[in-house]
């Protein structure tokens, strides 16, 4: 800043008085510091700043600098210097014009955020002196929060100060059209129901970030852009997005191994884009120890404005299923099941991370007894234990005829046969069911990531009716919780470098209970055990109307394709106690106890170590599980949860 005339003419006069301090080059001394104007602001405050001291010659550009610091306290609307003569040198005094006390802050324009929510970033208050060093830095914290929020391209347009009153002009541009180009296969409304931001919504770089990801991660584009378009109206910015289609129709080949379970294959094909509709087809089949086919017709999208939906035919081709008690065999069975399914929800508009799901199912299963090959009895000795065990308890007459007499083998083969043929008609009956099952679930899960973080949680019910057939009448509850959540500190633990941004290592853990009631059939219990649950053990080792499964795993990448993977299981699955299937716990299920009930003392547990490998066909599985009596191997493809 520069002198005020006052000042040169000061100056003038005190330069002819001691003109030899011209020749000299020599300026006074400041004997005196004040300070005028003032009447909020300390003295000693606006003094602390400048550099100009008692005892010092005056400076020119000293005291242009001490009145851009005290003008840069923010305080002042107004800030010069005036320098008067004295005998011993001369007097310095800072003019100062105090910026007025603020009565009010206003928004204006704002929508995405609330007035209240705004003077929440703002330290300037009502009753205290305006300070623009402060207001500065307020208006940089409503940008910021604008900015973190997504809303980049927020402008403040305007400040105005009338009498205390301070109002801030804010322009919060909207999307105006949503173009989408480049898609010939796709339909439009497919790719515009990924996008988030709609015409009308206040402009989220964010939210069309995440809506991008999600529309790449859809697997029917090979690239997805965008681009934007201005309009005569600063306020509305039009949205282009480019796409780049890819072949959505896949052929799968799977192939299987487990310890129990033996090889397995399967072929089928794919289309997660049929018709350009957004909508999944598939028919496959796979054989093995479980043959399997099916046909499935699928709209995987789900909002609080779109359902989705499916239709799945099945049928099911199982041979040679063994039934365990403590790990040993006990029979084998095959049943046929042949069904069709049908179901359909979406989110509730008032927290999407809420949604419901109904199906109506039914399946028709035909066990044989003639399939039934049993490994009990293969001794006279064991017939004989099995005999006197039940007169010993006088439960013979469940199985056989009281007066039956067991002298000869005829009459013990009898015997035995007519035990087979009554386990058989009331714990492995064939027949009908229909049932509609609900489920309620609740989703953190971040969508727009390459990886799952977050948790579900899953309350599901299903109920037979009889009254449409079915023949039987039950209903089943079970409770699903899965979380995932990266680990990044466990690279530093062991001082490697673990994982990626997009590929973390991860902690992974899932919970299952559930119980059921009224008449069930064997069939429709709770099955555990294999590859698919509770890996050291046999393929549906335990059986039960109750069941309790935990799944824990740290996953860890180790290249880009490829990772290992520790865990543990444990679980089990009760039922109901039956004089016969205690009988088989003891003498070949290696003394081991089945309650009738919920315990936890009677958990089954497994742990391992597996790998995983990124193939064209999918992620290759491969886990070495330690159960209770054997280690297990198992093959196959995708992860457990």
């Amino acid at each position: 800043m520069k002198f005020c005339t006052k000042l040169m003419l000061v100056s003038l006069v005190f330069l002819l008085l001691k003109p030899s301090l011209v020749f000299a080059q020599t300026y006074p001394d400041v004997v005196e510091l004040k300070v005028e104007g003032n009447q909020q602001v300390d003295t000693n405050y606006i003094l602390s700043v400048v550099g100009t001291k008692v005892g010092q010659p005056v400076d020119k550009e000293q005291l242009d600098k001490d009145i851009e610091a005290i003008y840069n306290l923010g305080f002042f609307a107004y800030v010069d210097v005036m320098i008067e003569p004295l005998v011993e040198g001369v007097r310095v005094t800072y003019v100062v014009q105090e910026n007025p006390i603020v009565r009010e802050v206003r928004f204006e324009g704002n929508e995405v955020y609330t007035e209240e929510e705004l003077k929440e970033l703002v330290f300037t208050k009502p009753g205290n002196i305006f300070n623009s060093v402060f207001f500065r830095h307020d208006l940089e914290r409503i940008r910021d929060k604008y900015q973190e929020d997504g809303y980049v391209m927020m402008r403040i347009q305007d400040v105005q100060i009338q009498e205390g009153i301070i109002t801030v002009k804010i322009l919060e541009p909207k999307v105006g059209e949503i173009v989408v180009q480049g898609n010939e296969k796709t339909e439009t409304f497919v790719i515009e129901r990924e996008i988030k931001l709609k015409s009308g919504d206040y402009f989220n770089a964010k939210v069309l970030r995440h809506s991008l990801n999600k529309l790449q991660r859809l697997g029917y584009f090979e690239t997805v852009n965008v681009g934007f378009e201005p309009t005569e109206d600063p306020s509305i910015v039009n949205i282009i997005v480019s796409v780049e289609e890819q072949r959505t129709g896949r052929i799968g080949l799977t192939i299987g191994h487990g310890s129990s379970s033996g090889w397995s294959g399967g072929l089928s094909y794919e289309d997660t884009n049929w018709k350009g509709l957004g909508r999944t087809a598939s028919v496959g089949f796979e054989t093995g120890k479980r043959d399997q086919y099916w046909i499935t017709y699928e709209e995987p999208f789900m909002d609080v404005d779109y359902y989705s939906w499916r239709v799945n035919l099945f049928r099911w081709e199982w041979e040679d299923i063994e039934n365990y008690v403590g790990g040993e065999s006990v029979f084998e069975y095959e049943e046929t099941r042949t069904g069709i399914s049908v179901g359909a929800g979406k989110k509730f508009p008032r927290d999407p991370r809420l949604s419901w799901y109904a199906t109506l199912n039914w399946h028709d299963s035909d066990i044989s007894e003639d399939s039934v090959n049993w490994f009990l009895f293969r001794t006279d000795k064991e017939k004989e234990e099995l005999i006197d065990w039940m007169k010993k308890y006088d439960i013979a007459g469940k199985y056989i005829d009281r007066d039956a007499t067991f002298d000869s083998e005829e009459s013990r083969k009898l015997a035995t046969e007519r035990i087979k043929d009554k386990y058989f008609n009331e714990h492995m009956q064939s027949g009908k069911t229909f049932s509609v099952t609900g489920r309620l679930q609740r989703s953190t899960l971040d969508e727009y990531l390459s990886y799952p973080k977050g948790d579900v949680m899953s309350i599901n019910v299903e109920q037979a009716l009889d009254f449409l057939g079915s023949d039987w009448n039950f209903t089943k509850y079970w409770f699903e919780a899965r979380y995932y959540t990266p680990v990044t500190r466990i690279g530093e633990v062991f001082d490697i470098e673990l994982g990626t941004r997009d590929t973390p290592v991860l902690f992974a853990a899932r919970v299952r209970a559930g119980f059921s009631s009224g008449d069930i059939p064997f069939m429709d219990q709770y099955f555990i055990g294999g590859d698919r649950d509770l890996r050291g053990y046999e393929e549906d080792e335990f059986y039960g109307t109750e069941m309790l499964l935990a799944n824990f795993e740290l996953r860890i990448p180790i290249e880009e394709a490829f990772g290992l993977v520790f865990f543990y299981d444990a679980g089990n699955a009760w039922g109901d106690s039956d004089p016969f299937i205690d009988y088989l716990y003891k003498t070949v299920g290696h003394g081991a106890k089945r309650s009738s009930s919920f315990d936890l003392s009677d958990l089954h547990d497994s742990y391992g170590i597996g790998v995983r490998v990124r193939t064209p066909l999918g992620n290759l599985r491969i886990d070495l599980a330690e159960g209770e009596y054997e280690t297990y191997t198992h093959f196959g493809f995708g992860e457990l949860f």
